[in-house]
């Protein structure tokens, strides 16, 4: 979760750097070699399953598996929360450029270290979800979550609908927002994979 948190600020932090400095095509010759440097350092990874399922990749297989998650309340139920708490993080992903440099007037460079500042949410949500994990049920963290996303989205959407649209009105809720999302999505997946025996299929049916 932490990595799921600190890449995306990073990565915009660099392709702000990279578009101010050598274009925004940099980013995609950056991109290629990541990708490059993933793809070979994937190759030296050893196996480490102890049991090989030779019918793991059946398709029949594959469908009665899925057929017998999606009769699953919990799953289906858990993973629509996650579903809508991710949302939020793209929706702001795919937004906030936009209103950052159209709107706000920010330079790409400065757009990419103001973005630096949304991954602390997250941050301090998967801290603060592995604190009270053993403290509190994992229903009562998620309907935390979701009170105090929902208190910094209403405090935007009011700083929005009055034209109060700037640096501060868009990055400083963003933490906040983010880390109630992150106790909602650490605690719907661990509640979801306590109520599967097949995890990797019902990894795939929550994605």
């Amino acid at each position: 979760t932490l990595a799921f948190a600190i890449a995306p600020g990073i990565a915009v932090g660099a392709g702000g750097l990279l578009t101010a400095y050598y274009g925004w095509q940099s980013c995609f010759y950056a991109l290629i070699a990541y990708s490059i440097l993933v793809f070979v350092l994937s190759l030296r990874l050893p196996e480490t399953a102890a049991h090989l399922d030779k019918d793991a990749l059946n398709l029949k297989h594959i469908s009665e598996a899925y057929k017998r998650k999606l009769k699953n309340k919990q799953i289906i139920y858990a993973s629509l929360i996650m579903g809508c708490a991710t949302s939020i993080i793209y929706l702001f992903s795919t937004l906030a450029p936009f209103l950052g440099i159209n709107t706000i007037g920010l330079k790409p460079e400065e757009y990419g270290f103001l973005n630096l500042i949304p991954p602390l949410g997250p941050i301090a949500g998967s801290f603060t979800s592995h604190w009270l994990a053993a403290r509190k049920d994992k229903l009562d963290v998620i309907k935390l979550g979701g009170g105090s996303a929902a208190i910094a989205i209403t405090a935007m959407l009011l700083f929005f609908i009055f034209g109060k649209i700037n640096v501060w009105t868009l990055f400083l809720p963003i933490p906040f927002i983010y880390f109630g999302t992150s106790l909602i999505f650490n605690n719907a997946s661990s509640f979801a994979m306590a109520h599967m025996q097949d995890k990797s299929n019902g990894s795939a049916i929550m994605s």
